[in-house]
């Protein structure tokens, strides 16, 4: 679909077909990265050991400390504004003023915290040293940044295609080069770092030749300040959402082995094809719902439509996930990390929650009231220090898993009460929420009860599937009730 459609004129049933191919082209560039991200984790497991990987786990959330103080969250502002800047006939002057000023301001903030910052991260990490592992987790973000604002480019102009190819090149580089230091030259974690750097510094060429094509070499200061006023009252939330997000491996750097780290951060892996899944789905719906707002007077019914089949989606995805556990882990092999399997449930769960809040991040960004979105995550920070600061020092990895359900239940919560008074939409997500809820309570019970599995049992793989099937049936019925209730127009 080309970025000059209208959607005004479109029926409903052309909408969704114009949406279902986007969502099929990055489900198919997701599914080919994250099979690439997947290659690497028997990798991992055969070459390094579980405090080892629990050391690779750490240098992974380095970034997320200063993302946002890096990027100061510009390619936000793309998704919102550009079918603004392109009425006007400026959007690829705005798209080369962003470009400069990410490439100045980035390139300074990455050389003052790889060189200057031990102390600042010596505060935050106990079990991770600074020089090499840090340094070079900064330095391959601060390469990275030109990607934010392309990919970003591309999802807005709906460039699907474009999009998951590039994605996975950026992958499969990755891919390849860990690989070869960490199988074949045998540098451990060290070897992994340098094959992200070297991946993120081939791809920087390739994004700055895509973000040439669709910019103009000539500034636009108003439309820069413009971007500016939208995303900079984004970048305190966004750094304190980035926290929390890796706030539960602080907290067990402080009071759990490496090996202990490891096989949580396994568990997460696995937890976080769920999270891959969503991806997909949100590169298509953000921009589809964005133009669909701009264009078309039925655009809550419509979105809201959309929501409920997003969420149908994830909870089915979040079951998958979580009851193929122990079998996916079989296979990946090597006994030591096999009970990790019982953790994977409550993080899929968790995972879910924080996914559910795409609706009122959706509502809020149609308003433009931005400060919002930090409010809610600092509220999340806040959630999860308190409760991580009880659980998590007294209960270990348990206390983890019941920290994260808790705060994302409780910032959802919030975070749904503010979208619906800002830009109200119907999607049935607290019905989902609490199935879910009820649903993960079991699961985990069970996985905790029961001995951890040994061998791929047939039967019992037979019967997950008809249990995963029977759902889909449920979720089909109850989107045929509730069509009869919600008037969407053909």
């Amino acid at each position: 679909m080309k970025d000059t459609d209208s959607f005004s004129n479109l029926s409903f049933r052309v909408l969704y077909k114009r949406l279902s191919a986007s969502v099929l082209t990055y489900g198919t560039g997701m599914i080919l990265a994250t099979g690439a991200q997947l290659i690497l984790l028997p990798v991992f497991l055969r070459y390094l050991t579980p405090a080892e990987y629990g050391v690779w786990a750490l240098t992974r959330v380095v970034a997320p400390f200063f993302a946002s103080v890096l990027s100061l969250d510009l390619s936000g502002a793309i998704i919102r504004l550009y079918y603004e800047w392109k009425k006007e006939g400026r959007e690829k002057e705005a798209l080369f003023s962003l470009w400069m000023f990410t490439l100045a301001w980035g390139g300074v903030m990455t050389i003052l915290l790889a060189w200057f910052g031990e102390r600042l991260f010596a505060l935050i990490f106990t079990q991770l040293d600074f020089n090499p592992f840090i340094r070079l987790a900064i330095l391959a973000e601060g390469i990275n940044l030109t990607s934010l604002l392309v990919l970003k480019v591309l999802r807005i102009k709906d460039q699907a295609r474009s999009f998951a190819w590039l994605n996975f090149i950026q992958v499969l580089i990755t891919m390849l080069l860990t690989i070869y230091f960490v199988a074949f030259l045998r540098q451990g974690v060290i070897g992994a770092l340098y094959g992200v750097l070297i991946a993120n510094a081939v791809m920087l060429v390739i994004f700055s030749a895509v973000m040439m094509r669709n910019s103009r070499a000539r500034l636009d200061v108003e439309a820069l300040k413009e971007a500016l006023r939208y995303s900079v009252p984004l970048v305190p939330g966004n750094i304190v959402n980035n926290v929390s997000n890796v706030l539960d491996r602080w907290f067990l750097d402080k009071v759990v082995p490496l090996q202990e780290i490891g096989l949580y951060s396994v568990a997460r892996t696995i937890a976080n094809l769920l999270t891959a899944v969503f991806s997909a789905f949100q590169l298509a719906v953000m921009p589809f719902l964005v133009k669909v707002s701009i264009e078309r007077d039925d655009h809550r019914e419509i979105a809201g439509k959309t929501f409920f089949w997003l969420f149908s989606v994830l909870v089915l995805c979040a079951f998958t996930v979580s009851t193929f556990a122990p079998e996916t882990l079989l296979i990946l092999g090597r006994d030591a990390y096999l009970e990790s399997y019982i953790y994977v449930g409550p993080l899929a769960f968790a995972f879910m929650l924080s996914s559910f809040s795409f609706l009122p991040e959706f509502q809020i960004t149609m308003s433009k009231k931005t400060k919002y979105t930090s409010v809610i995550y600092g509220l999340r920070f806040l959630i999860f220090a308190l409760l991580g600061s009880i659980l998590v020092l007294n209960y270990g990895i348990a206390g983890v898993l019941l920290t994260y359900v808790a705060t994302n239940g409780l910032a959802l919560v919030a975070h749904m009460w503010i979208g619906h008074r800002l830009h109200p939409i119907d999607s049935g997500i607290l019905g989902w929420v609490v199935s879910a809820f009820l649903a993960v309570v079991l699961y985990s019970a069970t996985a905790y009860l029961l001995p951890v599995p040994s061998t791929i049992d047939v039967a019992t793989v037979v019967w997950k599937t008809l249990v995963l099937l029977l759902l889909a049936g449920l979720i089909i019925l109850t989107s045929r009730l509730r069509s009869r209730h919600v008037a969407v127009p053909s």
